[in-house]
């Protein structure tokens, strides 16, 4: 599910699902501008490679990279990314009032990028809600 935007926002997600059951599963907030630019930010399964970390990914230019990863705990994520001019900021929460930040990376692309939320990897995952924020 993806939404084209254009210039600074703040992409965010609260989601629920059962990430210590031991699947593969990933899911996430998605900035997409093509196959070469593109940033996935997500918590992944106990099965995956990441063993449950919180990770953010990128392609910057063809050139993939990880580039924040931690341990957060719980059933209940929300997942932020801002993006201002080419920076897009990662920030993760269990409980949408107390943020830890995720790291940064750089997208020197040219709008419209595409926005959302993904999930693959034999997952399940209850995404409560998605919004652009933008600043009024």
């Amino acid at each position: 599910m993806l939404r084209e935007v254009s210039g600074d926002f703040a992409l965010e997600t609260k989601m629920a699902g059962d990430w210590l059951a031991g699947n593969f599963g990933i899911s996430g907030l998605l900035v997409w501008k093509d196959v070469l630019n593109y940033v996935r930010f997500e918590k992944c399964g106990l099965g995956r490679v990441h063993r449950g970390d919180i990770h953010r990914e990128a392609r910057v230019a063809g050139e993939l990279g990880l580039f924040g990863r931690g341990q957060l705990w719980g059933e209940t994520y929300y997942l932020r990314l801002t993006r201002t001019g080419a920076r897009l900021a990662a920030l993760c929460s269990t409980d949408g009032a107390h943020w830890l930040t995720c790291g940064h990376v750089g997208l020197p692309v040219k709008d419209p990028l595409l926005v959302g939320v993904w999930t693959g990897y034999e997952m399940m995952v209850h995404f409560d809600y998605v919004q652009v924020l933008r600043r009024g």
